[in-house]
C-alpha cells in the first residue's frame, strides 16, 4: 500500500482487512511515519515505511511495467515477481500501484 498524503486520509473502519495490516507494507512520504502510527486504521498496518515520494515521475499499473526496475537500494527487482511499490527505472522513480 503506498499513501502519497502527508496527513493520513479519513479511513472507515472496514477498509482494510486484518489481513491486509498485517502482511502488507504501507509506504508514506518522509517524515509522516510517526503521525500515520498513531492514526486511526492506519496504525494497524504491522509495516510502515517512509519513503521519498516528492520525485515520483510517472505511476503505473502494477502489471504494465515493461522494462527492468530497480528497489531503492539499487537492487535489480525481480520482473517476474514486481509487487505495488516505488522503484527505480530509467534514473528515474516510479510508482507501480
Amino acid at each position: 500500500m503506498i499513501s502519497l498524503n502527508p496527513t493520513p486520509p479519513i479511513l472507515e473502519s472496514m477498509t482494510f482487512s486484518g489481513t491486509t495490516t498485517k502482511n502488507a507494507k504501507l509506504y508514506v512520504p518522509t517524515g509522516c511515519k510517526a503521525i500515520y502510527s498513531s492514526s486511526p486504521y492506519w496504525k494497524d498496518f504491522a509495516k510502515i515505511e517512509e519513503v521519498d515520494v516528492t520525485n515520483i515521475s510517472i505511476i503505473i499499473p502494477e502489471e504494465e511495467h515493461s522494462s527492468s526496475m530497480y528497489q531503492l537500494n539499487g537492487i535489480k527487482a525481480n520482473d517476474g515477481n514486481l509487487g505495488r511499490g516505488i522503484y527505480i527505472q530509467n534514473g528515474k522513480k516510479v510508482l507501480v500501484k
